[in-house]
C-alpha cells in the first residue's frame, strides 16, 4: 500500500511542478463559468505523459450555476480517446479547444469547437448534473488534442 501511495504522491508532485504555482493558485477555489475554466486550463502548459490525461476536479455550485476549481490530476484515461487528426491540428494552430459530451438519452458522442454549439452542450450538461446528488465532479482534458470531456 505504501509504495502505491508514494508513487501517486510523486506523480502528483511532478505533475504540479509542470504548471506554475501562479497558474495553479490563480485557479484554486475560484468560482467561474465552464467557458472560463476551459479557457484557463487550455492556456496552461502541461508536460504530461502521452498515455495520461488531465482530470480537472471541481465542485458545482448549483445555486449560482458556477464551477469552483479544486485541483488537477494526471492519470490514465478510463475511457477511449478518439479524434480526427486534422481537427486536432487546426485546434492547436488556432489556439482553440473542443468540448465533448455524451448525451444520456442516446449515448451519442457530440463534439464541438464552435462557441455557440459549445454553449448548447454545456447547457445540456448542466441540466444533467443538476439532477445528481453530488457536488464534486471531474472534466477530462487532453492537452495533446485540446479536448475537454464532460463527465458525470
Amino acid at each position: 500500500m505504501f509504495p502505491k501511495f508514494l508513487k501517486l504522491a510523486l506523480t502528483l508532485l511532478l505533475f504540479l511542478a509542470c504548471i506554475s504555482d501562479e497558474e495553479f493558485n490563480a485557479l484554486q477555489n475560484q468560482s467561474m463559468s465552464f467557458n472560463d475554466l476551459f479557457k484557463k486550463v487550455s492556456s496552461m502548459s502541461f508536460h504530461n505523459s502521452d498515455d495520461n490525461i488531465i482530470y480537472v476536479n471541481y465542485q458545482y455550485d448549483f445555486l449560482n450555476k458556477k464551477v469552483i476549481f479544486l485541483d488537477l490530476e494526471e492519470k490514465e484515461p478510463d475511457f477511449f480517446l478518439l479524434g480526427n487528426p486534422t481537427d486536432i491540428k487546426n485546434r492547436i494552430l488556432n489556439n482553440k479547444y473542443e468540448v465533448v459530451y455524451t448525451h444520456d438519452k442516446n449515448k451519442t458522442l457530440v463534439r464541438s469547437s464552435n462557441k455557440k454549439d459549445q454553449e448548447i452542450l454545456i447547457s445540456s450538461f448542466k441540466k444533467q448534473i443538476d439532477n445528481i446528488a453530488k457536488n464534486r465532479f471531474s472534466i477530462a482534458y487532453t492537452p495533446q488534442s485540446r479536448s475537454f470531456y464532460l463527465m458525470k
